[in-house]
């Protein structure tokens, strides 16, 4: 329960949707509820914007399975993470919109697919065998409403020899992730300038403007690595 469903509680309340105790039953495990086994925190999207989540190891099914419902009963997104199938069937039992993601391993109840994250996060991994805690991290972005890209398999990338044909906003944008993911190599090919029309939606930012765009990707993407090298095709 965050502070925008607390609001509409009390909105609920004053229009005569719901009454004072059923209010108040919503709120009363604030802010921690006592299963015995464990305390759960229903303050804490209140406090961080998102429910605790669940780590799923050393819990048994039935307790994974009573912590994620009671969570449940209030608003927002649920996860439970390192979670096991039978602690999936378990919690499928209760609350039956929940979804398993292999191999991310997680559980996840996902109702407000609302973003709030600026930007876009990216997720690297080098080899295969990293795909599980890349795909974990994946869920986690996501769930806490942000926009979330995968590159993955990247351990010999920088090997990789990339053409970028058209170095505007969208081969500026892409060029800049591949830079950052640990490509080296770049020819560059593009025949106009940079134009303060041009900034709002390019990686480069205004003091790039005038500059041919190949010379302008390619020394930002020097500030970001080093290492770069690129061929300017103009």
């Amino acid at each position: 329960m965050n502070a925008e469903s607390i609001g509409k509680l009390f909105e609920q309340v004053r229009v005569g949707k719901i009454s004072p105790d059923d209010a108040v039953q919503r709120l009363r495990h604030l802010p921690f509820e006592d299963l015995g086994f464990a305390k759960v925190d229903h303050h804490r999207a209140l406090r961080a914007g998102m429910p605790e989540v669940i780590f799923g190891p050393g819990k048994t099914p039935t307790q994974l399975a009573q912590i994620f419902s009671r969570l449940a009963q209030q608003e927002g997104n649920i996860l439970a993470t390192r979670a096991s199938k039978e602690q999936f069937a378990a919690v499928k039992k209760k609350v039956r919109r929940v979804q398993y993601l292999e191999p991310a391993r997680a559980i996840v109840l996902k109702r407000d697919k609302k973003t709030y994250g600026k930007g876009i996060i990216a997720v690297v991994s080098a080899g295969t065998s990293d795909i599980p805690v890349a795909e974990e991290a994946v869920v986690t972005g996501e769930i806490m409403g942000n926009e979330v890209e995968r590159l993955y398999d990247v351990g010999l990338i920088g090997q990789a020899k990339v053409l970028v044909a058209g170095c505007g906003s969208g081969g500026s944008q892409v060029a800049l992730q591949l830079a950052m993911s640990g490509i080296r190599n770049f020819k560059l090919y593009d025949n106009q300038t940079l134009g303060e029309e041009n900034v709002i939606r390019h990686a480069c930012g205004l003091r790039y403007v005038g500059w041919d765009k190949t010379a302008a990707l390619f020394d930002l993407l020097k500030d970001r690595n080093p290492d770069i090298q690129a061929g300017l095709h103009n």
